[in-house]
């Protein structure tokens, strides 16, 4: 997964400050839904869980310190309340069923195939039944020229990181308690990445 703490402390907020484009569907099929308290898994620097904190009871894990520390600092900035906490999204404290929602913008993409699977299922772990799941990731409408494959359709990339790009089947598939409503591939702004945003509700 790369050294978080490393990168937000050397780049800052490395994705913008800009919501992506699975946390500015989430705001509205969130709200569709009647979620009140919501999960962002591997909430980074915390600007998704800061945009939807101005409307649901928000909680951001994520496995790095720096990024939890900014997170901090940017609701305390932007007068939002939301709880942010240091944590292994592959074995999250959180009781089976303690959220209405869950956010899942990107983090899969920078695990490798045996890992997804113990993250996803986690997610549906926390999630309540009828509870609402947000799903963004890579689509693998645009894959990478130039980058060394590591895994069937993962490939590290400039960075140093691995990036994996995702089929539609593929990444419903590792949801199978979630019955999704939504999915399509959209990029944020002008930028090159084409991302799935899927969103569905848990049996």
């Amino acid at each position: 997964m790369g050294d978080w703490d490393e990168r937000f402390g050397r780049e800052g907020a490395l994705w913008g400050e800009e919501p992506s484009v699975g946390a500015a569907y989430a705001l509205g099929y969130f709200a569709k839904k009647g979620v009140r308290t919501v999960l962002d898994v591997a909430c980074g620097y915390g600007k998704d869980s800061v945009y939807l904190a101005r409307r649901f009871d928000v909680t951001g894990i994520d496995s790095s310190a720096v990024g939890i520390r900014m997170a901090n600092e940017r609701a305390l900035r932007e007068g939002v309340m939301a709880r942010f906490l240091r944590g292994d999204v592959r074995a999250m404290q959180f009781p089976s069923g303690s959220f209405d929602g869950v956010l899942c913008n990107g983090i899969l993409a920078h695990m490798l195939n045996a890992e997804r699977p113990r993250v996803a299922g986690e997610i549906e772990r926390v999630l309540r039944k009828g509870g609402a799941l947000v799903v963004s990731e890579f689509s693998e409408s645009r894959k990478p020229e130039g980058a060394e494959e590591v895994e069937s359709g993962t490939y590290r990339e400039r960075d140093g990181m691995a990036y994996h790009y995702f089929g539609r089947e593929e990444l419903r598939a590792l949801f199978p308690s979630v019955k999704f409503e939504h999915a399509k591939e959209q990029r944020k702004g002008g930028g090159s990445r084409l991302k799935w945003v899927m969103a569905g509700v848990r049996k």
